[in-house]
């Protein structure tokens, strides 16, 4: 194991597994806009040829999003030499990445990685560094340091690398249905790197995350919009109705209502036990005070639903003087699922409570963008303690197990599907920006987080 983790820290394997992870970053593989496609498909030919020159055995599974559209390539790279005997470790990371947004907001370009210092740390910025390449990044170069000293790997290794995760994973969903893919991808326990430590050499294991419903909700008016004078109280605003219907949502026991079953004791401690920074929380959401605090706040964040809206637009532009209702109004929808939460029930109660309340004079389109459940783990299996072990000796201090108010989709997919110990071993530091502009994934965390995928894979074969 040494002669792996010397190989880690070698000026030169550092540079060459930098400007390959740089290459990843430069594409653009955006998954929910269609119009890059292409990229994304691109970043999907990148990682096969990748991971073919590591030795490993490659298949790729076509994918569709939730309305059946484009193609999200899963890639499932496996290497199994260490023998039927041997344990066998999945690893899951996305290369697909959240879209931009205002490319002004940006300090260097969002595809054109680039290595600065901030906050007295060196980090590369660009979109997909800590969500989620730079972090899946630390296991394949855990893979190389093998490759490159000769030496035999301990246990078998199954990598699953999704295209649509930042979709919803409604392709991986479909997937694990079927028992032949199940048994392709069987193994004794995942790891999945894709959430945060608590702080700078302060590992962390998440063994909690909210699940998430969201729906487009379009709603059509006049045809062409009407005079607001000549035809306002006789016609229905779409804009106005969607808000009301917006303001029922957001009452804060409206989701509360549907939860199932109580909260177990153990994740109930937890929580009181995990650590929460209310004014770090308040400086990254640039705000000046949080609605909650204290165990309310824990609660709110972690094991209680909570509504958004995460798009609202109206049928005339902002900087139009029309005194017109507008012909239609939109809204992106979004409930993120606690503990006891069905989301098809979620779902079946945000469409059904709409088009109850829809009056006959206005149409209404609902589409849905993402369906599936939390995911809690209580971390009993001796798999947790063999990690806690491991980022400990690299990190050196004691893993901190938490929860995270976030969602993966894969998580409770694989925990319900494959039926092993699923591990949030995250490797971004808080305050990564994922989904911001000016995202940012620690340098050194690449190959501190291969050296603590190193020592588990020993630790799991001894």
């Amino acid at each position: 194991m040494n002669r792996i983790i010397e190989t880690l820290a070698e000026k030169l394997f550092q540079q060459q597994g930098l400007e390959r992870l740089r290459a990843i970053l430069r594409i653009s593989s955006i998954s929910p806009d269609l119009k890059f496609q292409e990229r994304l498909l691109n970043a999907h030919a990148d990682l096969v040829e990748y991971c073919t020159k590591l030795g490993l055995k490659v298949q790729s599974f076509d994918m569709q999003n939730s309305q059946g559209e484009g193609s999200f390539p899963l890639i499932v790279a496996s290497d199994r030499s260490a023998g039927t005997n041997a344990k066998t470790v999945v690893i899951y990371g996305h290369y697909d990445v959240q879209p931009t947004g205002d490319p002004s907001t940006w300090q260097s370009p969002p595809f054109e990685p680039e290595v600065r210092v901030e906050d007295g740390i060196e980090y590369i910025f660009g979109r997909g560094t800590t969500d989620n390449k730079g972090q899946f990044w630390s296991h394949l170069e855990a893979l190389r340091a093998f490759r490159e000293s000769g030496d035999p790997l301990p246990v078998n290794l199954v990598f699953i690398l999704e295209g649509q995760e930042e979709i919803g994973s409604p392709g991986l969903i479909a997937w694990l249905e079927d028992q032949a893919n199940r048994d392709l991808v069987h193994g004794d326990v995942v790891v999945i790197s894709d959430t945060s430590m608590a702080g700078v050499d302060l590992p962390a294991i998440d063994v909690g995350l909210r699940g998430h419903v969201a729906v487009k909700v379009t709603v059509h008016g006049p045809e062409n919009g009407v005079h607001s004078g000549s035809f306002g109280g006789a016609v229905t605003d779409p804009a106005v109705w969607l808000g009301s219907q917006i303001g029922l949502f957001a009452d804060s026991d409206c989701f509360v209502r549907l939860v199932q079953e109580q909260v177990p004791d153990w994740l109930l401690n937890l929580a009181k036990t995990c650590g929460l920074d209310e004014a770090a929380l308040c400086l990254r959401a640039k705000v000046s005070a949080l609605d909650k605090r204290g165990e309310t706040l824990k609660n709110a964040l972690w094991l209680k639903p909570s509504f958004s809206v995460t798009g609202l637009h109206s049928g005339h532009d902002q900087t139009a003087s029309l005194n017109a209702i507008p012909p239609w109004a939109f809204a992106r929808l979004s409930v993120r699922l606690g503990w006891g939460m069905d989301p098809q029930e979620t779902l079946k109660f945000i469409v059904e409570k709409l088009r109850d309340e829809c009056p006959p004079s206005l149409k209404l389109e609902i589409e849905e963008e993402r369906c599936f459940p939390a995911f809690y783990m209580n971390p009993t299996d001796p798999a947790f303690q063999l990690m806690n072990q491991a980022m400990q000796a690299t990190f050196g201090n004691p893993v901190e197990f938490k929860l995270n108010g976030a969602s993966i989709p894969a998580a409770e997919l694989f925990s319900r599907h494959l039926g092993v110990p699923v591990i949030l071993a995250g490797l971004g530091y808080p305050g990564g920006r994922l989904h911001e502009p000016n995202e940012r994934h620690p340098l050194s965390q690449i190959w501190k987080g291969a050296e603590m995928a190193v020592r588990f894979w020993f630790a799991l074969a001894a």
